[in-house]
C-alpha cells in the first residue's frame, strides 16, 4: 500500500491518502525538530543578551562571549 490510494467512481477518481507510510518519517524528523529546538533556544538566549547589552551601552562581558576552548583554558 503507497502514501495514496486512488479509486475511480465513473467519471471521478477518488484519493485517500494512507498516514501509516508517513509514520516513519515523522518518527526520524522529531528527533531533529527537538534538535533544532534546543538550538535555536540557545541561539535565542545570546541574541536577548546582545539585546540588552546593545540597549545599556556596553558590550557583553568576555565571559559570555568567550568561545568553549577558551573557557575551558581558565583565561
Amino acid at each position: 500500500m503507497g502514501l495514496v490510494d486512488v479509486r475511480d467512481d465513473g467519471r471521478r477518481r477518488l484519493y485517500r491518502v494512507n498516514a501509516a507510510p508517513l509514520r516513519a518519517v515523522h518518527d526520524w524528523v522529531v528527533g531533529y525538530e527537538r534538535l533544532w529546538n534546543e538550538r535555536f533556544d540557545l541561539v535565542d538566549d545570546v541574541l536577548d543578551e546582545l539585546t540588552r547589552a546593545v540597549s545599556e551601552g556596553s558590550a557583553p562581558s568576555e565571559s559570555s562571549t568567550a568561545t568553549e576552548e577558551e573557557q575551558g583554558r581558565g583565561d
